[in-house]
């Protein structure tokens, strides 16, 4: 047991403003009413992807239900595995096993659902690498970070943290006298 000692340089808290004309000006916008039409007409546009993206889908559905190949039982029961163990957190497989009984039904359904995932996963496949297409998880998680960072915005602060604050923070920790790590 060591002496632990932490010195805080610097606090920021996250600001969400107020939505007012001050922000749509902030925003690139005339005033409110400007800033208003836009995320109207942002979220129709957004409808309307999303009934596309629904009609894309039960058509993905209908032809990965056509492809004529076997999807392997061992996949599919790995899949409704894999959703079980997420359901019922961190419980050892043969304990899971073990209420199979009473998830007969659940499982069966979590299965066709793995086939179909598969199916389609298969079908998306095929029509990226002939369309060649090539999207990484690197190229997504990439994505991710650029929104996260486009939308977040800190101050800095000395008030208390309230519930649901998110803060950044500048501070130097030691144990016994020696700086173990810094971040800014």
């Amino acid at each position: 047991v060591g002496t632990v000692a932490v010195t805080l340089h610097e606090a920021e808290r996250m600001d969400i403003p107020a939505v007012d004309d001050e922000l749509a000006k902030d925003l690139g916008f005339d005033d409110l009413a400007a800033l208003q039409a836009s995320v109207s007409a942002d979220l129709a546009k957004q409808a309307a992807q999303a009934n596309l993206a629904a009609r894309r889908d039960a058509a993905m559905d209908a032809l990965a239900g056509k492809l004529p190949i076997e999807v392997p039982r061992a996949s599919v029961s790995s899949f409704a595995d894999r959703q079980l163990r997420q359901m019922f957190g961190n419980m050892p497989e043969a304990q899971i096993r073990k209420l199979e009984p009473l998830l007969r039904n659940f499982r069966q359904e979590l299965m066709r659902d793995g086939e179909k995932a598969l199916r389609k996963s298969l079908l998306a496949q095929a029509v990226q690498k002939r369309a060649g297409i090539e999207v990484t998880d690197a190229d997504v998680e990439e994505h991710l970070q650029k929104l996260l960072q486009q939308r977040a915005r800190y101050e800095k602060t000395e008030a208390a943290a309230a519930k649901g604050d998110y803060f950044r923070l500048s501070y130097t920790g030691t144990v016994d006298g020696k700086v173990v790590k810094e971040i800014d």
